[in-house]
């Protein structure tokens, strides 16, 4: 019986702080929030999917609108941490992806996080970062 008891006043202390935010916050902001977010997951927070840099994210996503689907792409991206070319790989599909070392056989370069000049070459628009046409 007293096990009862602790579980109810323990359910009890649980409800009544999960329920004082409600108080703080009108029904009407919170379910327009909750719409948004359920909606457009993404766009609603401004930034993309990718939880460990959403500048990466975005980049990925301008390379993709840019470069046809056939292209060949040399990749420069931080190569600390195997999500960067897994993530690479998953957005750009079906385009083929290679090391920057191998520039012979891309048709783009494409170089997240810096200004980077290329050969002289004209870079194509692209956020947080840079993207030329080699050929």
């Amino acid at each position: 019986m007293m096990r009862r008891a602790v579980c109810l006043v323990c359910l009890a202390l649980l409800l009544a702080g999960e329920g004082s935010g409600f108080r703080r916050v009108p029904w009407r902001v919170r379910w327009a929030s909750f719409l948004r977010t359920w909606l457009q997951p993404h766009t609603a927070r401004g930034e993309s999917s990718l939880a460990f840099d959403p500048d990466y994210g975005a980049f990925l996503e301008a390379v993709r609108d840019i470069t046809p689907p056939g292209a060949t792409i040399a990749l420069s991206a931080p190569a600390n941490h195997p999500l960067y070319t897994y993530e690479a790989s998953y957005v750009l599909a079906p385009r083929r992806l290679v090391r920057p070392d191998r520039l012979s056989q891309a048709e783009f370069a494409a170089v997240y996080g810096s200004e980077a000049v290329l050969h002289e070459r004209v870079a194509l628009p692209v956020r947080k970062g840079s993207l030329f046409r080699l050929r």
